[in-house]
C-alpha cells in the first residue's frame, strides 16, 4: 500500500484553500438587487447571499407591519434573481476547479 506524501497533501490543501479563497472573494464582488412591489423597499446581496445594502423608502417607514413585509419580499426577490442567473453569475471553471482541487 501505498503512503501519502505529506508534503504533496499539504501543498493540495493550500492550493485548495487559495482557490477557495479566489472564489469568495469572486462572488463577494456579484450584487444582486431585489425590490418590493412599487419598489419601496430594494435590498441588495453579493454571491454569497450576504446582504450588503437596504434602502427604504420614506413613505413606508411609519407602518411597521407594511415595513417587515416590503423587506421580506425585498430580500425573498433577490435571492430568486440570484438562484435564477447563479449560472451566468458564477465562473463554472473556476467553481470545478476549485472542487477539484479539494479532492486532490
Amino acid at each position: 500500500m501505498a503512503m501519502m506524501n505529506p508534503i504533496k497533501a499539504g501543498q493540495n490543501l493550500l492550493a485548495a484553500k487559495r482557490q477557495y479563497d479566489d472564489f469568495q472573494k469572486k462572488m463577494r464582488e456579484v450584487l444582486v438587487t431585489g425590490e418590493s412591489k412599487k419598489g419601496l423597499v430594494k435590498v441588495t446581496i453579493n454571491g454569497l447571499k450576504e446582504v450588503v445594502d437596504v434602502r427604504i423608502d420614506e413613505n413606508i417607514m411609519d407602518d411597521r407591519t407594511e415595513l417587515q413585509k416590503h423587506i421580506k419580499d425585498a430580500v425573498n426577490d433577490a435571492g430568486k434573481k440570484f438562484e435564477k442567473d447563479a449560472s451566468k453569475l458564477m465562473d463554472k471553471d473556476a467553481a470545478m476547479d476549485m472542487l477539484k482541487g479539494l479532492m486532490g
